[in-house]
């Protein structure tokens, strides 16, 4: 029994997990915890910039939304009801187009 403990101890070390991510098409060492930021975002997400694995920026879509306002020449509503059009007014009210 001896001999199999003096074999364990004579083991040599094993050798650290090296931990590497793909990003832009180039293999990166990373530590532990940015691989697994990475693995749970996507690598699809992450840019080298300046040497440094960075999530993308994100690119707020511009939104268009319709109002209907009231104010000069527009269509005027059965009994204030937007889907009943009763015909044009002087004061009547219109789709614009805003954007966020």
């Amino acid at each position: 029994m001896s001999k199999v403990f003096d074999v364990l101890k004579n083991l040599p070390p094993l050798p650290e997990k090296k931990h590497t991510v793909t990003v832009q098409g180039k293999i990166i060492e990373v530590t532990l915890q940015k691989k697994l930021e990475i693995l749970k975002h996507g690598e699809e997400k992450y840019i080298m910039k300046q040497g440094e694995v960075v999530l993308k920026p994100v690119v707020k879509a511009k939104i268009r939304f319709n109002k209907l306002v009231k104010g000069g020449k527009g269509h005027k509503f059965v009994d204030e009801n937007p889907f009943w059009i009763d015909g044009e007014a002087e004061e009547g009210y219109t789709w614009q187009t805003d954007t966020e």
